[in-house]
């Protein structure tokens, strides 16, 4: 759902994500400016733990702001699945990995796992 050039060893704040309601998105130097204060917790997973899924909380909507392709600034209001993949994406810019955002206890299962839970 996206990749930033840090995980492949750019060291930029760019990132590219794809989400239903947006499609293809290229965001450089995207700052979320507001969190909400309502959450949802989720499975998530991530390239750099390709076959492990791991619950995480994050907020349900967040306003994201960012230059696009053309270098033009772009302010977002992201909700559900696309606010999470926007957040996801800039943890990683942070150096944060979904895996630190899970609540302390909790453990990633395998995709295989994952899957039997989805059903």
């Amino acid at each position: 759902m996206g990749i930033t050039a840090i995980q492949i060893g750019i060291p930029i704040r760019l990132c590219f994500v794809w989400t239903p309601i947006m499609g293809e998105v290229l965001m450089a130097n995207p700052v979320i400016e507001i969190f909400s204060k309502d959450e949802a917790i989720l499975y998530e997973g991530c390239l750099s733990f390709f076959d492990e899924r791991g619950l995480v909380p994050r907020p349900s909507t967040v306003e994201v702001e960012f230059f696009d392709y053309e270098f033009k600034l772009q302010h977002l209001k992201l909700k559900d699945w696309s606010a999470r993949i926007v957040q996801h994406e800039l943890d990683h810019m942070d150096g944060i990995l979904y895996t630190d955002r899970m609540k302390p206890g909790e453990h990633t299962i395998s995709y295989k796992e994952y899957l039997k839970i989805k059903k």
